[in-house]
């Protein structure tokens, strides 16, 4: 009985948190992910030229460079396969280039010579939340994890402001880098080092892109300040203010958060975007924020970011030709190879949120009593329209409530307690203060905790409500 409750617990568990809408495509449910790995790694990973005992991600098309960029996308496949041997190998390279902020270093050339000093936030954040995963998954790196998420936050995190900087010496409100965004791993920073000025982060990143989005296509630039404006700090890139090869992993970062925590936010970002692209007569690589296209070739770096960020589409259809489309399409890049097989984990509903997945059960309290660990929500029910002052009030079947503690939180905004009264945990709401999404959708993500203080549950609803 006990293995039947918590298989049942995880398989509906992990079709809410990797979002069970997709549409299957022909051409998914023949593809292996894990020989696509095999040959994504057999181009593009290389001890040649790395210190001793470690290995690193090349770029064959740029004189077998490697950027911080690439070890963050090989530690996230790496991860994602059960490959840790070759994660930890990476992350030796990643060790070996740290600058003196303890990042690493952007840029290294084929004999192992730093030819781009200091950090780069997107790589980074990418290396943060692997190790972040991989303590949760392989049980180790923990230490490690809560060091370079730390080094991120005091050094690319504008302070008071909670813009996110390109790098960790540059930029800010003066300069900043759309496609870096990435909320779905600053809810999990924030949980792992108890640090809430993440959540600051995440309510920045999304003000800024409703700034800077075109209001009808959705696109947003590759760079931007914090007003939404054109940053006039970037002279090198001539497509600054369109959406380009920098803007198209927008959809994969923020698509993520939206499976993963179900923001609303991030559907508000998605969707006008992914309408766009899903009434395209031909798909390009490269457009004006106003929808012209800027080339006339549409690659798999481009297929990559839409059919990641067509996991936030309200479009099935798309999302499932998208996928499709996705499988067909290779790439001699590395960039391009790099991004398709992560959009690949994620539309075949494989980059679940390690650092929830194996914190959860099975846990048992300390009488080992069965723990379901199954929230039944009581009032309000997910898509209930309500006003006024009202109590969120949930429980656990046959579970004594004063064995576990029960969270509240709305909109990212931080996890708030409920209290005990009789079988149920409640928090009185004043939902007419709830006006900053207007109408809503609001997202409410309930969580339940045992004694020892682990995670053992989560639900997530939406609600709305009447002014």
């Amino acid at each position: 009985m006990k293995k039947l409750i918590i298989g049942i617990f995880i398989s509906t568990f992990l079709v809410n948190i990797l979002g069970g809408s997709f549409v299957q495509a022909a051409g998914i449910a023949d593809i292996s992910l894990a020989s696509e790995y095999q040959t994504w790694k057999q181009r593009f990973v290389s001890a040649n030229g790395a210190p001793s005992g470690s290995l690193r991600v090349i770029q064959p098309e740029n004189d077998n460079v490697t950027v911080s960029e690439a070890q963050g996308y090989g530690m996230l496949l790496a991860l994602y396969n059960d490959d840790r041997d070759t994660f930890e190998k990476l992350w030796r390279y990643v060790e070996f280039y740290k600058d003196e902020r303890g990042l690493m270093h952007w840029k290294i050339d084929k004999s192992g010579v730093i030819t781009g000093k200091n950090a780069a936030t997107d790589a980074d954040e990418d290396i943060g939340y692997a190790l972040l995963a991989a303590s949760k998954r392989w049980k180790v790196y923990e230490t490690e994890a809560r060091a370079y998420i730390n080094a991120i936050y005091t050094y690319e995190v504008e302070p008071g402001t909670y813009v996110l900087k390109p790098g960790d010496v540059w930029g800010g409100s003066d300069a900043t880098n759309p496609s870096y965004y990435a909320p779905a791993y600053y809810r999990e920073f924030a949980r792992f080092t108890q640090n809430e000025g993440w959540y600051k982060v995440i309510e920045t990143c999304y003000e800024i892109m409703k700034r800077a989005r075109h209001p009808e296509t959705g696109l947003l630039p590759e760079w931007t300040t914090i007003n939404g404006t054109s940053s006039e700090r970037i002279t090198w890139n001539s497509n600054k203010d369109n959406f380009s090869y920098n803007a198209i992993r927008v959809p994969w970062r923020i698509a993520l958060d939206w499976i993963w925590s179900g923001d609303p936010r991030a559907m508000e970002v998605m969707d006008p975007m992914m309408e766009f692209f899903a009434n395209e007569e031909i798909l390009r690589s490269g457009y004006r924020l106003d929808g012209a296209p800027i080339v006339n070739y549409f690659d798999a770096a481009f297929a990559a970011g839409i059919a990641a960020g067509s996991k936030a589409s309200k479009n099935p259809l798309f999302t499932a030709e998208m996928a499709e489309r996705l499988v067909s399409m290779t790439t001699e890049t590395y960039y391009g190879a790099s991004l398709r097989l992560l959009a690949l984990l994620l539309v075949t509903n494989n980059f679940p949120n390690y650092g929830i997945v194996f914190d959860i059960l099975p846990v048992l309290p300390p009488d080992e009593t069965e723990f379901p660990a199954l929230i039944e929500v009581e009032h309000p029910k997910d898509g209930g329209r309500i006003s006024g002052e009202k109590k969120l009030k949930i429980f656990v079947e046959d579970v004594d409530p004063d064995i576990y503690r029960a969270t509240y939180e709305v909109d990212s905004q931080g996890e708030k307690e409920m209290e005990v009264s009789g079988k149920y945990h409640q928090a009185k709401i004043i939902f007419d203060d709830w006006i900053w999404n207007g109408e809503g959708p609001y997202t409410i993500v309930y969580r339940i905790y045992n004694s020892s203080g682990e995670q053992t549950a989560q639900k997530t609803v939406r609600l709305f409500v009447k002014h």
